[in-house]
């Protein structure tokens, strides 16, 4: 863990201890956090003055202090229940995770074949499209189940009866769903259509992407720069660390955008 996400695990900590927030307001507001330094982020939700995440800076800094200014010294003493708040998926941008480990080829063949002549699911209704990748179709999904808007990914026609794509998509999303991190978009379902077409089904991340987020950094008045070039700063570093956790995995990310 770098300092940034531990700095932040110790101002949300020293936060709940002063009695500022709520472990609620405290999981709600990361849970919203797109990439900002959490001490801007809680101001800007006007669940903290600047006032009060001074204080709690100051806590931090006397926190630090005592374990020798190293952050992970301090963030190890962190309550384990706000630590386990910290451990769940923030909203990010979505990724897209290819393994570089070929050995598992036969494992998904297997998947793949036992989709075929799979019913197709009533689960998933489609709203509209939200993107087009080189392998698949991502669209806005309705989840019946859960009465909830998701991600909804498909093969791409061209790619439906080629079985080396079929079997790189379903690698796809196995090894997307099998990486546990704030970072990577968790996935809700692996399915196939009645034809075999695999689809899988994931978070849908709304807000901006970094591409946009920069293009709204020089739209914005010079005065707002210093704190939103902060929240640019704090967005790449997730990414770093998400691409690094994956690496860390055997996985290698071959789509960033």
């Amino acid at each position: 863990m770098s300092a940034a996400p531990e700095n932040d695990l110790l101002f949300a900590a020293t936060a709940v201890q002063l009695g500022f927030l709520s472990r609620e307001q405290l999981e709600q507001a990361h849970s919203h956090n797109n990439g900002a330094l959490l001490s801007d982020h809680l101001v800007q939700q006007g669940l903290l003055s600047a006032e009060q995440s001074r204080t709690v800076a100051l806590g931090v800094a006397e926190q630090l202090s005592q374990h020798g200014n190293d952050p992970g010294k301090a963030a190890a003493c962190v309550p384990p229940e706000i630590q386990a708040l910290f451990n769940k998926p923030v909203l990010l941008a979505e990724t897209t995770i290819h393994e570089s480990n070929e050995q598992s080829a036969p494992f998904v063949a297997e998947v793949t074949a036992a989709f075929s002549g799979a019913a197709e699911t009533s689960r998933y209704v489609v709203l509209r499209k939200h993107q087009q990748g080189g392998l698949g179709l991502v669209s806005v999904a309705r989840d019946r189940d859960f009465n909830r808007e998701v991600a909804f990914k498909e093969i791409l026609p061209k790619a439906a009866h080629d079985e080396q794509s079929r079997q790189r998509f379903v690698r796809e999303a196995e090894i997307t769903g099998a990486l546990e991190h704030p970072g990577v978009v968790p996935v809700y379902s692996l399915g196939a259509h009645a034809d075999g077409r695999p689809y899988y089904a994931m978070r849908f991340i709304r807000g901006v992407d970094l591409r946009q987020a920069i293009a709204d950094y020089w739209e914005s008045p010079k005065k707002d720069r210093p704190l939103k070039f902060r929240q640019l700063i704090g967005r790449f570093v997730n990414v770093c660390q998400t691409i690094h956790y994956a690496h860390s995995r055997g996985v290698l990310h071959r789509d960033l955008k």
